[in-house]
C-alpha cells in the first residue's frame, strides 16, 4: 500500500472533478 500512488490518484479525481463541475458552472448561464 503506497500512500503516494493513492494520494496522486485521489488529487488526480477531485481534478477532474473540479474541471467537469467548472466548465457546468462556465456553461450553464449561456
Amino acid at each position: 500500500m503506497r500512500r503516494n500512488t493513492t494520494i496522486a490518484i485521489v488529487i488526480l479525481m477531485l481534478f477532474l472533478v473540479g474541471a467537469s463541475l467548472l466548465q457546468l458552472v462556465v456553461l450553464a448561464p449561456k
